[in-house]
């Protein structure tokens, strides 16, 4: 019988803590073999092993990959603690997330008393949608993909007590922030972020109220005019937060980013560029980085990042997330910080194009699928 199949495996050594877990599910195109790994307690990666095959070749390479595993030390997790709704990988869920255009911190500071103001936070985009019991979680191309088990039983239990629910968050590994809700029995489907934020407020209060706090967390958005009054922007800059996201009050969530402008406008204070990997210096812990010169253009080198001992070493023509300074034209980024492999975004978003240069007044334009 052809049936959908799953494994999921950890491995602990020393300061090893790993996930893997792996499905066999049938897609549009016939049988695939999905995968997700990572460290414990942070937003695992999605891979593919075979994609549109028949049942018995699928089942072959998924026994093989278990198998793989289990002889390089992982062991099967208790059903307790398992990566939750990766069965569902890869297919298109309805969540289509709101994209931000960005603008300089003295521009958000100028914007009037109705715009309302959240830390941006330095997760991955993560739709969460519950509706007829089941639960499904999407990343920024609205594709579905798998979360932290006990995220998963924190948010069922929140759709158990206020009902049918999609959420825009960020995955922070071990918990979600919620930023914004679009589904929810308070409000319709065109209400403007006032109302959306007392939602946010109601749901935060909800969640501590249950217990799910460690698990689920809600940014309360705060008017303009009291950041500026308490000096939020501040407090975040030495904390080392990514910066903030401002919405005006009478927005609704609209999918997509606009040319220009909005009503939904982030403020970076360091700098990102969506990278594609070359080999790195011999004998170091590193990768090449480059970018493309337009969509039709040539690749240019822009330097090389190290890669942390507790992440993976990135392959070649893979896509990385990099925080820097600022770039020197024709030349390196800046004290660069790899950020971690990007899976959700194509090629298309490697783009010179995104690059802070030294001396720039404001952020240099993103890319087409830039964040």
């Amino acid at each position: 019988m052809s049936e959908p199949k799953s494994a999921h495996l950890f491995f602990r050594e020393g300061s090893s803590d790993k996930v893997y877990n792996v499905h066999l599910a049938q897609g549009p195109t016939g049988w695939d073999v999905r995968f997700q790994n990572g460290r414990r307690g942070k937003a695992l990666r999605d891979g593919v092993k075979l994609e549109g095959s028949d049942y018995a070749s699928a089942l072959r390479e998924f026994e093989k990959v278990v198998s793989a595993k289990i002889k390089g030390g992982y062991t099967e997790q208790e059903s307790g603690v398992a990566f939750s709704s990766s069965e569902l990988a890869g297919q298109v869920t309805g969540f289509r997330p709101q994209l931000l255009n960005e603008v300089t911190e003295a521009e958000a500071l100028a914007l009037g008393p109705d715009w309302l103001v959240q830390e941006k936070h330095d997760g991955e985009r993560r739709g969460a949608l519950f509706e007829d019991g089941a639960a499904v979680y999407a990343n920024r191309r609205g594709l579905a993909v798998g979360v932290q088990a006990p995220i998963d039983a924190a948010f069922r239990r929140l759709a158990e007590v206020v009902g049918p629910l999609t959420l825009d968050a960020e995955d922070m590994g071990d918990h979600l922030v919620i930023f914004d809700v679009t589904r929810h029995f308070m409000i319709g489907p065109e209400a403007p972020f006032r109302e959306r934020a007392a939602v946010l407020a109601h749901l935060d209060k909800t969640i501590q109220n249950i217990g799910l706090f460690d698990q689920l967390r809600v940014d309360v958005p705060t008017p303009l005019p009291d950041f500026i009054r308490l000096g939020a922007h501040g407090s975040f800059r030495r904390a080392g937060a990514e910066g903030f996201v401002l919405r005006h009050a009478d927005s609704v969530y609209t999918p997509g980013r606009p040319s220009s402008g909005g009503e939904a406008l982030k403020v970076k204070f360091w700098a990102e560029a969506t990278c594609r990997v070359t080999p790195g210096r011999d004998g170091k812990a590193s990768i090449g980085l480059e970018l493309q010169d337009g969509i039709e253009g040539p690749w240019v080198p822009v330097g090389n990042v190290t890669v942390p001992p507790n992440q993976p070493m990135p392959a070649p023509g893979a896509l990385v997330e990099v925080r820097y300074l600022y770039a020197e034209p024709g030349g390196a980024l800046f004290q660069p910080v790899l950020k971690g492999v990007r899976t959700d975004l194509t090629e298309q978003a490697a783009q010179l194009v995104q690059l802070k240069y030294r001396g720039q007044g404001e952020q240099g334009t993103e890319g087409p699928d830039g964040p």
